[in-house]
């Protein structure tokens, strides 16, 4: 009897131990510095629509294939003092390319010794001390490399998530997608601020794990993105977009997405949000928000429509142009638009044997009668083997 007393009172004591070594972070308050827009489209508004009229120019940029330099995918992008840098997930390396797409070199270094990573989840630039920083979320680090890819330190993150960018003074933002951090912190959170030692700094966006069990969606390449020098995100089915500076987090763009949204921001009926989640019977933002010095654009999903919708809106004018299918010359439609350039869109990825199907499958009689975007583009594919990298297409458009 004295034996299970003890053993009794040994677990009571490591559970009041495990409670007191909880992190307590204090919930930090959202300021507002909204605009309002409002993009829900009326359905029958919804068709395909030739962006060809609102086209201020289109170029590609062919991306160099070397030995070293063979892209298995692109998952998220950024350009840079004029480098394009590549995140492909498939091969774990971070390419680099020039603005002509000539390659330059790259970081590739699996492994578990120091400046090596098991996986690559997510990369950011570090435009205040010039250093890339690399996720590798298998063995949760985060890792700073020189703008040539020496490897200088890295540092554990404390929590479970699924999104890390970058905040002034080498600090980190977590975006932590409702993933159960209850064993780490007495009240979980969203978004949270870690210093430049990776110490909690500031959070926002409280939730429960126990009560939210289902799985939100998030993009491979990650809901954070740079504008401008500020870093903004936005929520996977959220309705706005959030500007993070290094002791605020301001709300700088609201969605007016109708009475059939449910704010997943801060949710107050979980049970309800997650029946329309599961049952895609509500609208809201699906993927993530980009923008560039005219335009927001993202994808939309309303319940009434079985397609999911892009979306360009012109910050100047207040106008949208929206459909499931944007086409040029309606010869070939535009893919999902992927980063924000000065005033330019940088579309995915086009595959080299994509194009190459397209242009043998393009009708020779319409060749000649074709317009100058549509040429380009046959030009463009004739130049092209099967197992070329892929090619970015970058393109204006025209005040709407």
């Amino acid at each position: 009897m004295i034996k299970v007393k003890f053993i009794f009172f040994v677990y009571l004591y490591m559970f009041f131990l495990s409670c007191n070594n909880l992190t307590r972070i204090p919930e930090n308050h959202v300021a507002k510095d909204e605009n309002i827009i409002s993009i829900l489209p009326n359905k029958e508004d919804l068709k395909p629509i030739d962006l060809t009229p609102y086209l201020d120019s289109v170029k590609y940029v062919k991306l160099e294939l070397t030995d070293e330099s063979i892209i298995g995918s692109i998952d998220k992008l950024i350009i840079y003092e004029e480098r394009i840098y590549i995140l492909d997930t498939k091969t774990r390396s971070l390419f680099i390319f020039d603005m002509e797409g000539r390659y330059l070199h790259k970081i590739a270094r699996v492994g578990q010794g120091p400046g090596e990573y098991i996986h690559l989840d997510f990369f950011d630039i570090d435009r205040e001390n010039k250093q890339i920083v690399l996720t590798d979320l298998m063995a949760y680090w985060v890792m700073r490399y020189d703008m040539d890819g020496k490897f200088l330190f890295r540092q554990k993150i404390p929590i479970w998530c699924e999104g890390v960018s970058l905040l002034p003074n080498k600090g980190i933002v977590l975006y932590a997608n409702f993933r159960n951090n209850s064993d780490k912190l007495t009240q979980e959170y969203n978004i949270i601020y870690l210093d430049s030692a990776m110490n909690y700094k500031k959070a926002y966006f409280p939730y429960s794990s126990k009560n939210f069990n289902i799985k939100i969606s998030t993009s491979v390449a990650g809901h954070f993105y740079h504008f401008k020098d500020h870093l903004n995100f936005s929520f996977p089915n959220g309705s706005a977009v959030y500007q993070l500076n290094d002791d605020s987090l301001i709300s700088k763009y609201k969605f007016d997405l109708g009475k059939d949204f449910l704010s997943i921001e801060n949710i107050e009926n979980t049970k309800q949000y997650m029946n329309y989640y599961e049952n895609n019977k509500h609208n809201g933002i699906w993927g993530y928000v980009m923008e560039n010095d005219e335009l927001l654009f993202f994808s939309l999903k309303i319940k009434e429509h079985p397609y999911i919708l892009t979306v360009y809106y012109s910050k100047k004018t207040g106008k949208s142009l929206l459909s499931f299918l944007f086409m040029i010359e309606k010869g070939f439609s535009i893919i999902h638009p992927q980063y924000g350039y000065d005033s330019w869109i940088v579309s995915e990825e086009i595959q080299a044997s994509s194009l190459r199907e397209w242009k043998n499958s393009f009708p020779k009689e319409s060749i000649a009668s074709t317009g100058r975007y549509t040429k380009s583009r046959l030009k463009l594919a004739e130049e092209l083997t099967d197992d070329d990298n892929p090619v970015l297409m970058f393109f204006k458009l025209k005040e709407f």
